[in-house]
């Protein structure tokens, strides 16, 4: 894989976290505009419930969208609900909005955002599958950076700025990384190795839904004696259904499942709630100990290997 394609995936594995992390960097702020600390249980909750319901939907309709509607429009959606919270910090500023509308909507935002950021995250491993093993490794590297990298951010603009300047210096600057990783995406699909793969998965994927509009033309270009992924008598090969492949991958699918369970049971609303005794870091305790975490989770995505669990 090419230098171009592989910072491509990186910047757009870091991009589809960006929403997630603001949010997670923004729980001082969340604590003085609502008086409370409940979006931070609120979110994970939400945010882990439309994720389950994305991938779900995703197993039946993903295979028949293709890659710019699974990964471009997700991302610009994204890019403009970034600013759904300095909209609504404006709209009660003004008075047009209360606490209880505006703490409705910034819910609503998270599980919007959490709907788009479950179809590119999967839809990106799916892209990567058609690549290389090195595709994947970017996509999850990038993810493990932005963490780190919002924590960063964070320490600066709690430095520097107060909590309502920070929260607008976050969105704008997620939106516009967001934007850039769309960018990314374009250079990415023009690259002409990629293209090609991407072309002929868009012809398999044409001939499997039957699309004899789009499948024929391609099939003209050097496959129209190959038989179009059918048997030899001429009907259509049959696909793997989804429960034959989770019954194949029943096991990681578990340990996958008892880890992220577990992680967003008490990641961040637990998390950054305790408070420090022994240190007195006051407010900057959960910021210590959500770096922990993102060091962690980078350093694992970035030195693991697969290997079976059988």
């Amino acid at each position: 894989m090419n230098g171009v394609a592989y910072c491509g995936l990186l910047l757009l594995g870091a991009a589809n976290l960006v929403p997630w992390m603001a949010f997670l960097s923004l729980s001082d702020y969340f604590e003085t505009f609502y008086a409370s600390n409940a979006m931070e249980f609120w979110f994970p909750a939400c945010s882990t419930s439309a994720l389950i319901a994305s991938s779900a939907a995703l197993l039946v309709v993903g295979p028949k969208l293709s890659f710019n509607v699974r990964i471009a429009y997700p991302t610009l959606g994204m890019a403009l609900l970034m600013l759904a919270v300095p909209a609504v910090d404006v709209c009660v500023g003004m008075g047009a909005l209360s606490l209880d509308a505006a703490f409705t909507i910034t819910l609503c935002s998270v599980s919007l955002n959490s709907v788009l950021s479950a179809t590119t995250q999967n839809s990106l491993y799916a892209l990567g599958s058609l690549l290389s093993d090195e595709a994947t490794q970017a996509v999850q590297a990038g993810s493990g950076i932005i963490g780190v990298v919002s924590v960063g951010l964070r320490i600066a603009t709690k430095v520097g700025l107060e909590s309502k300047p920070a929260m607008w210096a976050f969105c704008v600057a997620g939106s516009l990384i967001l934007l850039a990783s769309l960018a990314a995406y374009t250079a990415l699909t023009s690259d002409a190795t990629v293209h090609e793969k991407l072309h002929a998965h868009e012809r398999r994927r044409a001939i499997r839904s039957g699309r004899s509009d789009l499948a024929q033309p391609m099939l003209a270009d050097g496959e129209a004696g190959g038989g179009g992924g059918k048997d030899g008598d001429g009907s259509r090969a049959a696909q793997p259904s989804a429960c034959s492949v989770l019954r194949l991958t029943c096991v990681q699918c578990a340990s996958v499942y008892s880890v992220f369970l577990v992680c967003l049971a008490t990641f961040p609303g637990l998390t950054t709630s305790l408070r420090s005794t022994t240190w007195q870091l006051g407010s900057w305790y959960p910021i210590v100990l959500v770096l922990a975490y993102n060091a962690a989770d980078l350093l694992g995505k970035t030195t693991a290997r697969p290997t079976s669990l059988r």
